[in-house]
């Protein structure tokens, strides 16, 4: 397998980037404009970035305005044209695909052939190099099917009486949440997760109301609420049972936050969906990335793709 630091105009030095486009592909950036593939509550707010327009919407105010470019339309950055597509993963998640020398070229931080129910459906177009991140490649995180599962048998436990705390790691998943859920029992969200869902609602999203984490109600709720936010949890829900949701929910992860349980999840395309992602893209190549980056590309030679690996990335695309 080749292992190259550049390659046709893409560059690892100083992360991932376009240097015909000063496009830095990990959403922040001091220079020149990030892309931001899908929603991050921690960006740094100074950044320039482009954006789609869905994912503009659920930013809000504050920081440098976002380019924001619908999706499957594209536009020049530079000396160069670039599209965004709609990746699966969450609201307004993209696929950034452009041309490159005699080659079209499809960014894939942000994807999921396993659409959750706030996402656009993937769009996958016809690509020669598929550049994939692979931070994830060898890790067993559950399918949305499988958090969906664990979903009724929470909502089922609160059918029963019990209030039930959801820490969850990354905010757009709150929102798979209340909309797989709301129908069935009362879910109450914790202010960030509440602003988000109202921004999600005015960009044209269908979502059910959620009620709020901070008034006090009788038991028999689900209450979601950030993992980063488990010091500001309200006093009457310090002593509920908690479940954890995020990409590491290992045991340690679990006893640091008073969880009974932890559902390894993740927004993005993680261990062998990665490999179904390359396969059903069609490409001809895939350029691979992190620390998953050799073993991913072990697994697509033996499907019969050809891959290489972009030394030197220790990136993670949000």
């Amino acid at each position: 397998m080749e292992q190259t630091n550049q390659a046709a105009g893409v560059s690892l030095q100083g992360g991932l980037h376009l240097p015909a486009a000063r496009l830095w592909l990990n959403g922040d950036t001091s220079q020149g404009l990030g892309f931001l593939s899908q929603f991050d509550a921690g960006r740094r707010r100074r950044s320039r970035i482009v954006c789609s327009q869905p994912l503009a919407a659920l930013l809000g105010d504050g920081g440098a305005t976002p380019l924001a470019v619908p999706f499957e339309r594209p536009f020049q950055l530079g000396p160069i044209a670039v599209e965004l597509l709609p990746a699966g993963a969450s609201p307004g998640s993209a696929l950034l695909r452009t041309h490159i020398g005699a080659r079209t070229w499809l960014f894939a931080g942000a994807a999921r052939l396993d659409v959750l129910p706030t996402a656009e459906p993937l769009a996958l177009r016809e690509t020669d190099v598929l550049v994939l991140d692979a931070q994830l490649a060898e890790a067993k995180l559950l399918s949305c099917a499988q958090l969906r599962a664990a979903l009724d048998e929470a909502l089922a436990m609160v059918a029963a009486g019990a209030t039930l705390v959801w820490l969850i790691g990354q905010a757009t998943v709150a929102l798979d949440v209340l909309a797989w859920g709301q129908a069935h029992v009362p879910v109450h969200l914790a202010p960030s997760f509440a602003t988000l869902a109202r921004r999600y609602r005015r960009a044209g999203g269908s979502l059910p109301p959620g009620g709020s984490a901070h008034r006090q109600r009788p038991p028999g709720r689900l209450v979601l609420w950030p993992d980063a936010e488990l010091r500001r949890l309200p006093p009457d829900l310090a002593r509920a049972r908690r479940w954890l949701v995020a990409e590491v929910a290992d045991a340690k992860e679990q006893v640091s936050r008073g969880c009974e349980r932890g559902l390894a999840f993740s927004r993005r395309a993680s261990g062998m969906e990665l490999d179904d992602l390359a396969q059903a893209s069609g490409t001809s190549h895939v350029a691979a990335y992190g620390v998953g980056a050799q073993a991913l590309c072990t697994r697509l030679a033996a499907r019969g793709l050809t891959c290489s690996v972009l030394g030197g990335a220790q990136l993670r695309l949000v």
